[in-house]
């Protein structure tokens, strides 16, 4: 595992404890599920995700990486 995923892992830890102990994942679970808003916790995750991890792939990469096949049958 790299570095910055085990700092978004403890990330992750401190604030589920944080808000554990404030006993407010409770609440927020029930907000979640019972207004119907797992699906926009889904989708808001996936593009913050998305957004920090995600590398665009440069079509440069591509086009200098191909090289033709040697094998001439």
């Amino acid at each position: 595992m790299s570095t910055k995923q085990i700092f978004t892992i403890a990330i992750i830890a401190i604030g589920a404890s944080l808000l554990s102990m404030f006993e407010l994942t409770q609440y927020v679970f029930n907000w979640i599920i019972t207004d119907g808003q797992l699906g926009l916790a889904f989708f808001v995750a996936y593009i913050l995700i998305a957004l920090k991890f995600g590398k665009s792939a440069s079509k440069k990469k591509y086009v200098n990486g191909y090289e033709t096949s040697l094998n001439r049958n």
